[in-house]
């Protein structure tokens, strides 16, 4: 990646400006870094625990809460290295 910054305004925003001479280098396209960043975005129900007469949500939480964690994703691997 090129680069990638956090917004803490209204709403939390990652920003993402993909290295176009690098993506080409390595073959990867901007569709492929979109559908590995929502596959490690996730934040998704895990079921319903029962504590006496009160049930509780449990969810499993993977959203991204800095940018270099979306840096480090893995898009493809090349020769057997991984390529973020």
């Amino acid at each position: 990646m090129a680069a990638v910054t956090v917004s803490n305004d209204q709403q939390r925003a990652i920003m993402v400006e993909p290295n176009a001479f690098a993506l080409a280098a390595n073959g990867i396209t901007l569709p492929q870094i979109s559908q590995r960043i929502a596959a490690e975005n996730i934040n998704l129900p895990a079921g319903i625990v029962q504590v006496g007469p009160n049930e509780y949500q449990v969810r499993s939480s993977a959203l991204f809460t800095s940018a270099a964690q979306v840096a480090n994703i893995v898009v493809t691997t090349k020769n057997a290295t991984p390529i973020a």
